[in-house]
């Protein structure tokens, strides 16, 4: 189903700012179904590749393929769903950043996020430390 959605965002060519507006959908039934049990574990089994298929500004796609739903760019996902603290599997939304907390380490945040290991224009899925100050957010579903 991933592979499918990634293709059909290759194939009609949304890999442009002008994706920006769009929003991304998936049956919660079915997420719920065939994918790992929380946010965190979804985050976690993408380490490593890029399930987007996109080459750039990718991290906020991700995180709607994660959650099953939401906007493409990460500024956006500051105010999606409902305000939390800093805690594992919170949604961290930093300006043009966004993943999901995978731990707190005093003033640290460990983020798992697309765009986040690799070359540009070949970035995956990948686990990083942040300062707490970097953040604009903590969001839940």
């Amino acid at each position: 189903m991933r592979v499918m959605i990634a293709a059909s965002i290759v194939a009609f060519g949304l890999t442009t700012p002008a994706h920006a507006e769009l929003r991304y959908y998936i049956d919660q039934d079915v997420l719920r179904e065939n994918e790992a049990p929380t946010l965190l574990h979804r985050a976690m089994r993408d380490v490593g590749s890029n399930p987007t298929g996109w080459s750039h500004r990718w991290c906020g796609r991700q995180m709607a393929m994660w959650v099953g739903e939401g906007p493409n760019l990460a500024r956006d996902w500051a105010h999606y769903g409902k305000a939390t603290v800093p805690r594992p599997g919170a949604i961290g939304v930093m300006n043009g950043h966004v993943g999901v907390v995978k731990e707190v380490q005093g003033h640290l945040v460990i983020l798992v996020s697309g765009n986040h290991t690799g070359k540009s224009g070949n970035r995956k899925v990948g686990i990083g430390s942040y300062s707490m100050n970097r953040f604009i957010a903590f969001r839940e579903p």
